[in-house]
């Protein structure tokens, strides 16, 4: 990786890339790691990756415990209005796609919560089933079970649309809180050395999969949807997720 005098990430040359033929599989956390990494990530996100197609992505869904109080989300927020910093939530980690989430839906009904971060989504859940914690939002695909089998109580989805698989979950909208669509997508993305024509090719070959059965079943079954961005509306989008996720970074590391 080259570096400008300033210091910044550069876009490296053909013959200084020797990992251009490996490729990176990604999400939200590829664009927020850098803001909890104590200066130690060294790469530029956007200008030293090339897009090449997003392919797949899951909402995130708040949760509370079987036993919790708080019926709805609107019970939540009320709560969090009422004992401001009292309520608390876990998450996978500090930065994690589970910790912003929270934040983000304090920023929108300006509530604040206590973060209890843990070491992966995995222990995050089970003190929420324990009643240790008063909720989570994690990714559907980690929670979808627990709230089909009645160990968890779903609040609220992030996605436009309710999940076929718990239907009887609010999206966050109808639930109240206008505005919290998040998704917790997937996609390709290659060294900004690559060349055009290997970068064309590969996006139209990660589409074609995208779009075969085998990948929708693959997608129904881990509680993901088939999302497809071509290279260039994910080249599009991924500055406007940058800065969305810059700024609710931010606001994790000041609460």
């Amino acid at each position: 990786m080259q570096r400008t005098a300033s210091g910044r990430a550069g876009r490296p040359t053909k013959k200084s890339c020797a990992w251009c033929n490996t490729l990176l599989f990604a999400g939200i956390p590829h664009l927020t790691t850098r803001w909890f990494a104590d200066g130690q990530v060294t790469f530029d996100p956007i200008m030293n990756f090339v897009p090449l197609a997003r392919v797949s992505s899951s909402a995130l869904c708040i949760v509370v415990g079987a036993d919790s109080p708080y019926k709805t989300l609107g019970d939540l927020v009320e709560a969090m209005k009422r004992k401001p910093g009292e309520i608390t939530f876990s998450s996978g980690g500090a930065g994690s796609t589970s910790h912003l989430c929270a934040v983000m839906l304090n920023d929108l009904t300006r509530t604040r919560a206590k973060h209890i971060p843990y070491k992966g989504n995995g222990p995050a859940v089970t003190d929420v089933i324990a009643g240790q914690v008063d909720f989570t939002c994690q990714g559907a695909p980690s929670v979808v079970l627990m709230v089909k089998a009645g160990k968890l109580r779903g609040l609220a989805v992030t996605s436009p649309a309710r999940l076929g698989e718990i239907p009887e979950v609010p999206t966050a909208a109808q639930a109240g809180v206008a505005g919290y669509q998040v998704s917790s997508w997937i996609g390709a993305l290659a060294p900004v050395a690559t060349a055009a024509a290997v970068v064309e090719r590969l996006s139209d070959e990660l589409i074609r999969i995208a779009q075969s059965p085998a990948f929708k079943a693959f997608c129904a079954q881990q509680s993901m949807y088939v999302d497809i961005a071509d290279r260039r509306q994910f080249l599009a989008e991924l500055p406007k997720e940058d800065a969305r996720w810059k700024r609710i970074s931010h606001l994790a590391k000041e609460s």
